[in-house]
C-alpha cells in the first residue's frame, strides 16, 4: 500500500519531541523496528503478519522481542487527524507489551481514499544502567466506507411526457468498491436498482420518474467492515397526502382525478362524472379509486344513498 510521506514525516517529529531525541525515520506498514542502541528490538503482533495490516475496530496487542530487560518503559499509539496533526490514542508504562484500542466508528482521524488509516506504535524503554532503547513500527488500519457527497445533478423532462422525469445524480465517497442505488417512487409499486463497482465516484441517472407524489434515491456503500447510507428526495408535484386531504366533491370538481366506481366483490362500474352517479348501481358499499394520469392516488370506501 502507498503511504503519504508528509504523514511519516509529522508523525517521526511528533515521536522525538514526545522522547526528547530523534528517532529514525521508517516505512510506515512494514513491521521493520527502529533503535536507538546496537540491541536489537523488534516490535511484533501475534494476530497480525507483516506488515501490519488490521481492523480499524478490533483491539490488537503489541509485545517486544528482545532479550533486554528493562527498568522503565514506555508506549505510545499515535493517529493522523482530519486537518493536520495527531492524538495519542493511548499510552502506557508499564511492561513490554501494548494493547491498542478499537475505534469508534466516527473519530475525526485522518482516512485515505480508500478509508486507510495509517499510525505509528512506538515504545521506549531504559535498562538499569540508564541506557534507552527505542522502537516504532507502522499500522494500517481499514475502516468502514463513508459517503461524503450525494448530490442530484439535473431534474429533466421525458420528451413523451413531462410529468415523468429524467433524473442524473452523483456520489463521492471512500473506501468502497460496491455501491447500490435504488428508486423508491410514492405510486409505484417496484423499485429499480441500479449497481456500481467504482472507486470512490459513481455517476448515474434514473429515467421515468413519475413526478406526482414523493420519489426517493436511497444509496448505500459498503466494505467488509460496514456500510454507509444517504437518500436524495425528488420532490413530486402532488403528493398521496395532498390527496388524501380532498373529499369527493373537490376531486370531481378538480378535474385532474379520474374516479372508477367497483362493488365490494370487485366488479367494475365504470367512472364516476358526478356526485348523482354514485347512486346509480344500487349498491349499498361501494369502492371508489381515484387516479391522477396512471397513478391510484386514493382509495375510498362510499356507501351510496
Amino acid at each position: 500500500m502507498k503511504h503519504s510521506s508528509s504523514l511519516m514525516m509529522a508523525v517521526v517529529m511528533t515521536v522525538a519531541i514526545i522522547f526528547s531525541y530523534a528517532v529514525p525515520s521508517f516505512a510506515q506498514g512494514s513491521a521493520a523496528s527502529e533503535r536507538a542502541m546496537p540491541d536489537e528490538i523488534a516490535i511484533e503482533c501475534d494476530e497480525l503478519a507483516s506488515p501490519f495490516i488490521g481492523s480499524a475496530y478490533k483491539e490488537y496487542t503489541f509485545r517486544l522481542n528482545t532479550s533486554l530487560a528493562f527498568e522503565t518503559c514506555s508506549w505510545r499509539y499515535i493517529l493522523p487527524l482530519q486537518g493536520g496533526g495527531t492524538e495519542e490514542v493511548a499510552s502506557s508504562t508499564s511492561g513490554t507489551s501494548f494493547t491498542i484500542p478499537a475505534l469508534d466508528e466516527d473519530n475525526g482521524y485522518d482516512s485515505s481514499a480508500s478509508a486507510e488509516l495509517q499510525g505509528i506504535i512506538s515504545f521506549v524503554g531504559w535498562t538499569a544502567n540508564g541506557a534507552a532503547h527505542t522502537a516504532t513500527c507502522g499500522i494500517t488500519l481499514d475502516m468502514r466506507p463513508h459517503i461524503m457527497q450525494a448530490n442530484i445533478v439535473s431534474i429533466t423532462p421525458c420528451a413523451y411526457d413531462e410529468t415523468w422525469y429524467d433524473v442524473a445524480f452523483e456520489v463521492y465517497y471512500t473506501g468502497s468498491h460496491y455501491v447500490h442505488m435504488y428508486l423508491e417512487s410514492e405510486f409505484y409499486p417496484y423499485l429499480d436498482s441500479k449497481f456500481s463497482d467504482n472507486q470512490n465516484y459513481t455517476s448515474a441517472m434514473f429515467y421515468n420518474v413519475d413526478s406526482y407524489g414523493y420519489a426517493k434515491i436511497h444509496i448505500e456503500v459498503e466494505n467488509d467492515y460496514g456500510s454507509d447510507k444517504a437518500v436524495l428526495e425528488i420532490p413530486g408535484s402532488m403528493s398521496h397526502c395532498q390527496y388524501e386531504s380532498l373529499t369527493i366533491d373537490e376531486m370531481l370538481a378538480d378535474g385532474s382525478c379520474t374516479i372508477e366506481m367497483y362493488g365490494i366483490d370487485g366488479t367494475y362500474f365504470g367512472k364516476v362524472e358526478s356526485m348523482e352517479e354514485l347512486d346509480g348501481p344500487g349498491e349499498g358499499l361501494v369502492i371508489l379509486r381515484a387516479y391522477h394520469g396512471n397513478s391510484l392516488v386514493k382509495t375510498i370506501k362510499y356507501l351510496c344513498k
